[in-house]
């Protein structure tokens, strides 16, 4: 069907972007093996139909068809119920053309006119090749090339070539025009020697992608047609820790094993495998729709994030303290990017009680909210409560009703100005709202409490407004603005040393927008722990078909490179294979070769995060992990089921077991989880009373 009917020349308009469908009827085993043939059939963007009668292998049909299954695969009990699920299997594959249709619209999104990547291309130039099948590898570079829109500040090609060594062709944009980079496409030379793989990745990591663009896309391609004959895994791993997707298509029969290291999972997607260099020119369109995809679900990791900020302003300020405040305020304002759709902004003023002067979803421009605070009159009714107007603050303000988006993950800051020592407690309210997510700017001026501010704030962010406007006003823009790590929990302070694994699910059922929300909610938790050597070490495992760990314990010291990691961490798709990703994490991750320090007596830790039931069996390879002597956390998101969580999660299970209903509620979650991960390290340390977090979804 691949190479008679899906072409071109048998009518085949997949260059013109039609959905590819193919549906397969068969009533037994099959003599020869498919899965291998059926997957390449996907790779090319064919969704696949498995019809299974009689006594059809159901195994054999799921190695055969698409994903999901259950839209993918029909069984009959003979020919003659066939007509029977004719009108299901039609109505399927309409909805399939329409979904393939949105597909293909979301792929070319990845490469129109406005899209940002940094692809390199990496070409196996051996002597196995030979001269005939490397004029095959530029006249596929040459058509490549010409489907992406290349300009200096969208899409840049680079290109490399290796043997025993690799060869620096030219380097990202290192080109005049398109016209240019065809004469140095047409120039290449045909290198030959032995196949170091591990090395050419290594040297395009130092020399492409360490010079690519910031929070952009990178992209590299290898094409090989041999074993390399040195290693690749820690190469490929170390140029996936800078944020880069890696694609890989195999000519002729090289080792599927060690190009599995080097691809991204899941495999599927990014990695390709054809007979000949003769059919390099058929893979263009699907490799190009899945580069550009990919670009696209990068992009949603490098979109800026803003935030939602509340001020509230104490209305019993004397007449020249309430012109600082609306000096400092109107300072503010103006530096940081306001608008519905960037930083919102809302206003209440306290004392007695809280008034409101707008919220947070009156969508007011700059100016409209620089001539609020111009003209903002302060009222005092009664004693200052700054407790109780933090509270009401939180209970009414940091909503989706009046504004808050703090459901899509953008960041959450309360400013408090205060112009002296509150009549009620600050303690209570400000603890719950700091656990909520929400960080607490405290300003005071020069009668306020300075232990007060420190307390209601979130260190270091407590200030005295005294003469120094600017540099106050510059350090609160620059957390708004850089999205600042959270500051360490208070319960991670006291010599907390432990090795932690994020076992996260990355499967398809999760779709790239609540993948962002994942990303967020990792940084925000490991924000809140104290990382370093002799501290608590971290480790990130991504699972779906395949499970994968580009960090191990003994990748990163430094908080800010597991954090740079996480920000851009790759979105993979594919099934949930949770038992795989389990004992992948006891053989793999919690070694001493990786980091662990298991011998050292430090507590290990996992946690595992899912939005759903396992592909495979989890209680065998969970009972392992636990056995080994890993405390293990379950997360199960929107559709996972507590008993399947408690399968997974150390006893007791009110502990250990987490669920929220929708990724919207993660946010919420990752002080309540980084400390609980906190007190549950220091319990096994230093006995004392145990807290444990329930949070209901």
């Amino acid at each position: 069907m691949l190479k008679q009917h899906f072409v071109e020349k048998a009518g085949s308009r997949a260059q013109q972007n039609v959905p590819q469908i193919a549906i397969v009827i068969t009533d037994g085993d099959s003599q020869d093996e498919v899965k291998s043939q059926a997957q390449e059939l996907r790779q090319r963007g064919i969704k696949i139909f498995a019809i299974g009668i009689k006594d059809a292998n159901e195994t054999l049909l799921r190695q055969i068809a698409s994903e999901p299954y259950d839209q993918h695969v029909y069984s009959v009990s003979d020919f003659a119920t066939l007509q029977g699920i004719s009108q299901s299997v039609i109505r399927k594959v309409c909805t399939t053309v329409e979904e393939t249709q949105k597909e293909v619209i979301l792929m070319s999104r990845g490469c129109n006119q406005t899209a940002q990547a940094d692809i390199v291309l990496l070409v196996d130039s051996s002597g196995s090749i030979g001269e005939s099948d490397f004029e095959e590898v530029r006249k596929f570079l040459h058509s490549f090339v010409d489907s992406f829109n290349l300009r200096p500040d969208k899409v840049r090609v680079g290109l490399a070539q290796y043997s025993d060594r690799p060869y620096q062709e030219f380097l990202l944009g290192d080109y005049s025009d398109k016209r240019d980079l065809h004469q140095k496409l047409t120039d290449l030379i045909y290198r030959r020697g032995s196949t170091n793989t591990g090395l050419a990745l290594t040297f395009i990591r130092d020399n492409y992608f360490r010079l690519a663009r910031q929070n952009v896309p990178g992209i590299a391609i290898v094409i090989t047609d041999g074993e390399s004959n040195d290693d690749v895994e820690e190469p490929s791993q170390r140029l996936r820790n800078l944020g880069v997707s890696i694609f890989v298509i195999r000519v002729g029969r090289g080792n599927m094993e060690k190009l599995h290291t080097i691809a991204n999972i899941p495999h599927e997607e990014f990695l390709f495998s054809i007979d000949s260099y003769q059919e390099l020119q058929g893979l263009k369109e699907s490799l190009r729709n899945k580069v550009c995809f990919t670009v696209t679900l990068q992009s949603q990791a490098f979109v800026p994030k803003f935030a939602d900020l509340l001020i509230l302003v104490d209305s019993s300020a004397s007449r020249q303290e309430q012109q600082t405040i609306k000096n400092f305020l109107s300072r503010l304002i103006q530096q940081l990017n306001v608008g519905k759709n960037t930083n919102r902004v809302g206003l209440a003023q306290f004392s007695e009680n809280v008034k409101e002067e707008f919220l947070l979803n009156t969508d007011k421009a700059r100016n409209e909210i620089l001539s609020s605070i111009r003209s903002l009159t302060l009222r005092p009714t009664g004693k200052r409560r700054i407790g109780n107007a933090i509270e009401y603050a939180h209970k009414n303000f940091f909503s989706n009703v009046t504004g808050s988006r703090v459901s899509e993950g953008f960041k959450q800051f309360l400013l408090v100005i205060s112009a002296g020592e509150s009549a009620d407690g600050v303690v209570q309210a400000s603890r719950t709202i700091k656990t909520d997510a929400v960080t607490v700017f405290a300003v005071g001026l020069s009668k306020a409490d300075a232990h007060e501010m420190k307390y209601i704030s979130s260190q270091p962010h407590s200030y005295k407004l005294v003469g120094n406007i600017q540099q106050v006003q510059q350090q609160i823009k620059s957390a708004i603005d850089t999205w600042e790590d959270a500051a360490v929990a208070r319960e991670c302070m006291f010599d907390v040393v432990a090795d932690i694994a994020f076992i996260v699910d990355q499967s398809s059922s999760i779709r790239s927008k609540n993948f962002q929300l994942v990303r967020d909610f990792l940084e925000n938790t490991i924000g809140g722990l104290d990382v370093g050597e002799g501290k608590i070490k971290i480790a990130v495992v991504l699972y779906s078909d395949f499970p994968r760990a580009d960090v191990y314990f003994n990748t990163f010291d430094d908080k800010t490179d597991i954090l740079r990691y996480i920000s851009s961490m790759p979105y993979g798709r594919g099934k949930t294979y949770t038992g795989a990703a389990l004992k992948f994490a006891k053989e793999h991750v919690f070694t001493k070769a990786r980091g662990s320090r298991r011998d050292q007596h430090v507590q290990q830790v996992a946690v595992v995060i899912t939005d759903g039931k396992s592909t495979d069996k989890v209680a065998r390879a969970a009972a392992a992990l636990r056995r080994s002597g890993v405390t293990i956390f379950a997360l199960g998101i929107k559709d996972t089921e507590e008993d399947d969580l408690r399968e997974i999660a150390s006893y007791p299970y009110k502990k250990f077991v987490f669920n929220v209903e929708d990724f919207d509620k993660l946010n919420s979650l990752s002080n309540i989880l980084t400390k609980t991960l906190c007190n549950e390290i220091t319990d096994s340390i230093i006995p004392r009373v145990s807290q444990s977090f329930v949070l209901q979804g």
